[in-house]
């Protein structure tokens, strides 16, 4: 416990906010400056090994799968939970092993999705609804719960078998703080909070921290903040990793100048300024995630080998030689990531609007993905609904 103090002690120098600045942290010697760029988008095709098709099929319909999320408890397990409907569905290499809705008031049973994650090979819920986090092994079966003494915990990830970490956000848009929680596992209770964003800078921020979670590490994003953090499930650091270095960085003067505006997010978004990520993983190898960068969205990797960046521009598709790989991009949307692996997955009539627009394009990947597909069509009764997944795998150490 006193190690836990002592690490976000640290932590609060770091990344205080002090009055009503905008949060600027102050960047230590070890943290590695990535310069984002989008000077060669064929740089980021050039990562990716491998695009192939997984046939997780839930029905004919696929009804029960509208925003899904995906989790790997091991090599041969994946796991789907539908944020929207609260279905979850278990494959063992790639075959159905169960299948249920898990949203509701009883045993087992959660309100309001908050985030998922993995932990010795136990699947963790978290409802923001109720402050709980329920634990369900591969099997789909109930094991346990945390509840926690915060009932404003947004976001919630087990980092130990004693500890864990919750991101609380302000209640009211524009008037409160953010802040980060430590919370002992078996009583719930809260061990450490720590202030991480003033009000001048939750007037900009409106939605949850980017986190993702890889082979025990966390890791997250504060917008605006141009600083990728990391937590380390073993020794308990929080340390920061990298400083993205963006071009049209947010300035504080403009926030200053808008800070009374009734249309402050907006216009802050409108400007075209840099500094929020979406679509936030980690691989082996790189981070992955979406931001807008002069009014334009990108792909962006993270190269954390060569501490480079790669940006692909999917609002116009500028790598004009690959044509089908171009539009799956633009619309294949990440759920989740594993190893040196992103997932992604799209709908059927996506996917048939974008086979018929580069009918002509000669691309062996195209051409290997649509056979896979045919197959899965033959099997399947598929409709406009049905979710088609891909495993994105790029370039190992």
């Amino acid at each position: 416990m006193e190690r836990i103090i002592k690490t976000f002690l640290l932590l609060i120098f770091i990344v205080s906010c002090k009055g009503n600045e905008f949060f600027s942290p102050v960047i230590d010697d070890t943290c590695n400056v990535v310069s984002i760029n989008t000077n060669n988008d064929s740089a980021y095709f050039n990562c990716i090994t491998d695009i192939t098709f997984i046939p997780l099929e839930v029905n004919e319909k696929s009804i029960y799968l509208n925003n899904p999320v995906m989790l790997n408890p091991n090599d041969s397990t994946i796991v789907l939970i539908d944020k929207s409907n609260g279905m979850m569905l278990g494959y063992v290499n790639c075959k159905n092993s169960f299948g249920r809705r898990y949203i509701g008031r009883g045993r087992g049973e959660f309100i309001e999705f908050g985030n998922a994650f993995v932990y010795n090979d136990l699947i963790g819920i978290y409802d923001c609804s109720t402050a709980r986090c329920l634990y369900y092994n591969t099997d789909g079966d109930y094991v346990k719960q945390i509840v926690l003494e915060d009932r404003y915990c947004d976001e919630f990830y087990q980092k130990s078998n004693d500890y864990s970490v919750g991101f609380s956000l302000s209640r009211e848009f524009g008037n409160g703080d953010d802040f980060c929680n430590v919370y002992n596992n078996t009583s719930g209770k809260i061990i450490h909070s720590e202030l991480f964003l003033s009000r001048l800078h939750s007037e900009i921020v409106s939605h949850p921290y980017p986190v993702s979670t890889h082979n025990g590490k966390i890791s997250f994003y504060i917008p605006y903040g141009y600083v990728i953090f990391e937590m380390d499930s073993t020794c308990n650091d929080v340390f920061q990793r990298y400083y993205l270095d963006f071009n049209d960085k947010l300035e504080k003067s403009l926030v200053r100048n808008k800070l009374n505006s009734s249309n402050l997010f907006a216009e802050v978004l409108s400007s075209g300024a840099s500094g929020n990520l979406m679509d936030f993983y980690e691989t082996n190898r790189y981070y992955s995630f979406s931001t807008i960068y002069e009014r334009t969205r990108y792909k962006v990797l993270i190269d954390k080998k060569q501490n480079q960046s790669y940006a692909f521009d999917t609002s116009h598709g500028r790598k004009k030689n690959d044509l089908f790989i171009n539009q799956l991009f633009m619309t294949i949307r990440p759920i989740g990531s594993y190893n040196n692996d992103v997932y992604m997955y799209c709908d059927y009539k996506s996917f048939c609007s974008i086979e018929d627009n580069c009918s002509m394009a000669s691309d062996s990947l195209k051409d290997s993905l649509i056979k896979q597909i045919q197959k899965y069509r033959e099997e399947y009764t598929l409709d406009d609904a049905t979710k088609l997944f891909f495993k994105i795998s790029f370039l190992e150490f």
